[in-house]
């Protein structure tokens, strides 16, 4: 089901691409490490729920740095609150 879905990519704006990207790249993160441990690839990490969770903020927090622009009103506000630049 994912994969029609993300042909919706193709007819949205630029700033709406990105702010899908907040929620799925998360995701796919969290996937991935789940995947690979039933695979058997990887035993367990310690911590390794928080290690998902940094990853998850820190393509969050990129977006924001350097896509600013893109993002709507709610998500910058959302973000704003994590995320604050130093004024200079």
């Amino acid at each position: 089901m994912g994969l029609p879905c993300g042909f919706t990519c193709l007819f949205d704006t630029t700033s709406r691409i990105i702010e899908y990207n907040l929620f799925i790249y998360p995701r796919i993160i969290e996937g991935f490490c789940d995947f690979i441990k039933k695979m058997g690839w990887m035993s367990g990490i310690p911590y390794g729920k928080e290690l998902i969770f940094s990853l998850s903020v820190s393509v969050a927090l990129y977006i924001h740095k350097y896509y600013k622009d893109y993002l709507s009103k709610n998500a910058k506000g959302l973000l704003n609150i994590i995320y604050k630049e130093e004024e200079s």
